[in-house]
Order: C-alpha cells, then structure tokens, then sequence
C-alpha cells in the first residue's frame, strides 16, 4: 500500500479526508483503536475472497470482525488465546510457541497485531512462524500484521522494521514471502499516535515512551507490515 490516499477504503469528502474502515468503536475508553484497528481490517478484507477451508488465529482476544466475517464466509474459524479458554466458541488455550493442534491442519493462520506480543510468552519470532509453519497445509498461507513503533516487544516498539524482515527471510519452509506497508506514508490522514500517547500519559511503561522519544529519531509514526507467507 504506497499511501493512504491510494488506498479504496480512503475518503476524500472534500472537508476533511478520512479512512471508511476507521468507524468508532461506541466504547469511548477504546475509540482511540479505532485507527489502529482500520488497518489491520483492511489486510483481512483484502485476503478475505481467497480464504477457504479452515482458519486459525493467532490471540484472537476479545475483537471479535474477523471471526464474524469468515464464518460469514463458510470459513471454519478456530481461535488460539492464552486468556481465552472456551472449547464451545472454538477457542483454545495457548500460544504461538506450542499451537495444540497435529501437523498440516489449517489451511491458513493468521495473527493480527499480537506477533509483537509474543515475546511476553516466551516465544521468539522465530519460534512462533516455525510453528505456524507445522500446522499449516502444504501451500497454506500465514497473514499476519505486524506493528511498529506502537507498543510491544523492543524489536516493534523501537520500529526495527529492517531487523524484523531479516528474521522473516531467513526462515526456512517457506515457498514464499510477500511485505505490504499500511499507514506509514499516511497523508493526508493524521499519523498514528495513540499508543505512544498512552505511554506517555499512562502506566508504569511511560519512560519507556519517553525514553524513545528522547532519541534522535524525528517525528516517530507508527505503521503496519503486512506479512504474507506461504508454506512449501
């Protein structure tokens, strides 16, 4: 995605720009998402007509579109959460480092802004594709968006874009690899900053936020990559 204005979901109204997939939540306490969220629904949207068979996610959490939309779909979704234990709603307990499920059973997995957050658990970046790789079908594919300069581990909240692709390239099992950029040349819509704001504002990670900011690195935007791989 070269630029937002170049995106099909961009609205140019004539009094102020804005993009149709950033809708607000109705929660106040989260319309700060919202942004965020557009992004990561638009990767969906995008790959969602070729997705068939069965499906699983990666920390599918508590949002709850891409479940909806793929069972809307006649996609069999299954859900993978470390908080959220509820065989009857298909979801299950674990994480990335240790799917619960046999080799070669989805057809594809995705992992929509959590990949920064498997660190917490132990898991390596590494780890987590090379496991997503073994549950894959030959030939399934693994989407995933990948934030930067948001929130989560270093290699994420410190923008290392370049260090992250490193990784991804060097993984063997993969028959290919395809890099997107989403909101990084933004204009004419504002730049993501809700989460840095957060930071700053909030919690016991605020030095953290300040600490970053306090670099040289000029005015710090945050953006997604999104990761199409597909199994050989």
């Amino acid at each position: 995605m070269p630029a937002c204005s170049d995106c099909k979901w961009f609205v140019d109204s004539g009094k102020a720009s804005h993009c149709s997939l950033a809708k607000p939540t109705g929660h106040p306490k989260y319309d700060h998402k919202r942004s965020v969220r557009a992004c990561v629904l638009g990767t969906l949207l995008k790959h969602l007509p070729c997705m068939k068979g069965s499906v699983l996610e990666i920390g599918c959490g508590v949002w709850k579109v891409p479940r909806r939309l793929l069972r809307k779909a006649s996609v069999s979704w299954v859900g993978l959460d470390p908080q959220k234990h509820n065989p009857k709603k298909n979801i299950w307990d674990g994480t990335v480092g240790s799917i619960p499920f046999p080799d070669s059973t989805f057809d594809w997995v995705l992992a929509f802004s959590t990949i920064e957050h498997w660190g917490g658990y132990k898991d390596t970046v590494e780890d987590g594709l090379n496991e997503i790789n073994r549950v894959l079908k030959p030939g399934g594919k693994a989407l995933i968006s990948a934030p930067f300069c948001i929130h989560g581990e270093d290699l994420f909240y410190k923008g290392l874009s370049e260090e992250f692709v490193g990784i991804l390239r060097g993984l063997k099992g993969w028959e290919s690899l395809c890099l997107e950029e989403w909101r990084r040349c933004c204009e004419p819509l504002d730049p993501l900053r809700e989460w840095m704001k957060e930071y700053v504002r909030y919690g016991k990670r605020s030095k953290r936020a300040c600490d970053l900011f306090s670099e040289d690195q000029g005015d710090i935007v945050s953006w997604y990559l999104e990761v199409l791989m597909t199994k050989g």
